[in-house]
């Protein structure tokens, strides 16, 4: 042990003490500084000295934090109320200027001028023959219109006033949002080096403060994941303003109306066009879409949205056909065009007469040695089908595909339209859940030579839903047939993204993006019934939920639904229904009647990571916080940076 250890302890505590009287003379000198935070020093014992034979000895004190004392559920509070209060202060501002021009009821006005000018009326009616009533009728209905002219010329004159104050309000948002990003970046490079931004934070709070009563805005800190700290999230309507240290400006769009011009404010890379017309959009049922969100901002004539038309039933597609191949060939190993290496794969999807879905899977590939090979895999067990007579593998052949082995059948330098309609045909016919189903191959003989079959129609016979998804464009251009179907309450979501929508007319899609990276609420403290990380209670028979993730081309469903036999949630996704990594007990059940952050999470994530492995955009990444503990926060955010977007279609798991 050092005789210098006093004193180095005693010189540690002059420090820890001087920086603590700085810290007063800090709280004292800002005491009348606006937005300034009251900051407190932390202390903390030093990790003390192990003397052998005798314990542990104290090395005194040293300073642990510089915090600032702020309430995060109280900025909260302040902020949404700002929001509302900063309409109504507008909204009163208004209407006190609007007295200004129309002077009732304390000063002569409109309606003094109305109560002469019927007087007049009167006074004529009574005495027609009167010059004097004549003229008095003449000079009241000039003095009425004067009187109209006043207020209608005022009007005028305070609308291109409040719009010239929308655009300087933009202007001076733009101007805010600015500041904030470029705090931002000055504070995470102080954090970075574990230096006290306290000063910096309580800047940027007090930005945020004058912009939540300019806008209707939300904000998210960074989310926290062991070491790693996201970014700060500002947006608006679900559009991202600011994204770390970037910005997305306001636009005040001008449009015209009644030959003036206005400006409607936007969000930069999200603007739409003004509509005037309330009639301009007629919705048909015979798109895939179920449900077609139009947003509309704002009308130039104020008006709400009138849509409506069209078929009130959903469609079902019960037939589709493949494009027509010469000689019948689909894939030619020959064919200097086509790519041998890449695997393809095909999805077939229908329903059993007990209304369950079930989904065949057919992945084709390349072997040097047996040429093109297919092997089907169904999505109820995740177990390879064998379509021989007997379900064994005895008709296979063992290749090795993608580093593993795997029985596959094998069928040459060719495949044809008719082997592929007899492979189909025999994995329906080896397994009971397919055979259950209505499904019907019909092999389309060619026009010009009917002994080749060059198409190939996939149905079903009673006119049930099916759907044909081909993932790598192997078959073509493909010919779907749809009926109505009036029990269907969604249509399903198309299959891929240059499918029709089925909207006609004029109209604009408004789409709402949160970034690149979305963030949960952070549900780090108890509320009533709710413990830290729960996002639902107990549910409700029939009770769902379904939020949809969505960054360029890919999507992910989620759902939520209750179940009442055994009092907890299920959850589960479009993309298992594919057949795609499906998880172990699926559909996945809440460990209790309360869905919370860590279950969610963690099922997105095995959702992300299935549509990852199919995807052509990159897919999605999850990660949750914080590293220990109750997990009561995650992030949803693109591994290729598209811009994100989260929304409800059932229930509101993503509100």
């Amino acid at each position: 042990m050092s005789t210098f250890a006093g004193i180095e302890m005693g010189k540690r505590a002059l420090n820890a003490f001087r920086l603590g009287m700085d810290t007063v003379g800090h709280n004292v000198s800002n005491m009348n500084t606006e937005g300034y935070s009251r900051q407190r020093v932390n202390y903390a014992t030093v990790t003390p000295q192990d003397i052998p034979n005798t314990g542990q000895l104290g090395q005194g004190v040293t300073v642990n934090e510089i915090k600032r004392i702020r309430d995060d559920f109280l900025d909260l509070q302040y902020r949404t109320n700002q929001a509302d209060l900063g309409y109504w202060e507008k909204i009163n501002d208004l209407y006190d200027a609007i007295q200004n021009y129309i002077a009732e009821p304390d000063s002569e006005g409109v309606r003094t001028a109305l109560d002469n000018f019927y007087s007049a009326v009167q006074s004529v009616q009574q005495t027609p023959e009167s010059s004097a009533a004549r003229r008095s009728l003449v000079e009241s209905a000039q003095s009425l219109s004067n009187a109209l002219d006043v207020v209608t010329n005022g009007f005028d004159n305070y609308a291109k006033a409040v719009n010239a104050d929308v655009k300087s309000a933009v202007d001076d948002a733009n101007e805010i949002l600015h500041e904030i990003a470029a705090l931002n970046k000055v504070i995470y490079r102080a954090e970075a080096t574990n230096q006290n931004a306290n000063d910096y934070l309580d800047q940027r709070d007090l930005l945020i403060d004058k912009l939540s009563s300019m806008i209707d805005m939300t904000y998210q800190e960074p989310l926290t994941y062991g070491e790693n700290k996201g970014e700060f999230f500002l947006t608006l309507n679900g559009r991202a303003l600011i994204q770390g240290d970037h910005v997305r400006e306001l636009k005040a769009h001008a449009f015209q109306w009644d030959n003036q011009v206005y400006y409607d404010v936007q969000v930069a890379e999200n603007e739409f066009d003004i509509v005037s017309d309330c009639t301009v959009a007629d919705i048909l049922a015979t798109g895939p879409e179920g449900v077609h969100q139009l947003v509309v901002d704002r009308l130039a004539n104020g008006k709400e949205w009138d849509a409506g038309g069209g078929d009130a039933y959903c469609m079902d597609t019960v037939s589709v056909t493949t494009a027509q191949f010469d000689g019948g060939i689909l894939l030619d190993d020959k064919d200097q065009n086509l790519d041998t290496d890449i695997s393809r794969k095909i999805s077939i999807r229908a329903f059993k007469s007990d209304k369950t879905p079930v989904v065949l899977t057919l992945k084709i590939d390349h072997d040097d040695t047996n040429g093109w090979v297919i092997r089907a895999e169904k999505n109820t067990d995740g177990n390879q089908i064998y379509p021989a007579s007997d379900g064994s593998t005895a008709s296979s052949v063992k290749v090795t595909l993608h580093d593993e082995s795997k029985y596959a059948m094998a069928f040459g330098e060719e495949l044809t339209i008719d082997e592929l309609k007899s492979f189909i045909e025999d994995a329906i016919s080896v397994d009971s859940d397919l055979s259950d189903t209505s499904l019907k191959l019909t092999a389309n003989a060619d026009p010009d030579d009917s002994t080749v079959n060059n198409s190939l129609t996939i149905s079903s016979s009673d006119n049930t839903a099916i759907t044909v998804t081909d993932y790598s464009g192997m078959l073509g251009s493909l010919n779907v047939k749809q009926v109505a179907n009036e029990n269907v309450p969604m249509r399903v979501r198309p299959a891929d993204t240059d499918e029709a929508l089925g909207l006609t007319g004029s109209f604009r899609l408004q789409v709402g993006t949160q970034g690149t990276r979305v963030t949960s609420l952070n549900l780090n403290k108890d509320h009533g019934d709710f413990a830290a990380g729960d996002i639902l209670g107990a549910g409700e028979a029939g009770e769902r939920h379904t939020m949809r993730i969505g960054a360029a081309g890919d999507q992910l469903d989620i759902t939520a639904s209750w179940n009442s036999s055994t009092q907890k949630w299920e959850l589960t996704s479009d993309i298992f229904v594919a057949g795609v990594n499906t998880p172990d007990n699926y559909p996945v059940s809440t460990s209790s009647s309360k869905l919370t952050i860590e279950e969610l999470s963690s099922f997105i994530e095995q959702a992300a990571k299935a549509e990852t492995s199919v995807s052509e955009n990159g897919g999605f990444v999850v990660k949750s916080g914080p590293a220990s503990g109750t997990k009561t926060q995650f992030y949803i955010e693109s591994k290729n940076n598209y811009l994100m977007s989260i929304s409800d279609v059932e229930g509101n798991l993503a509100a």
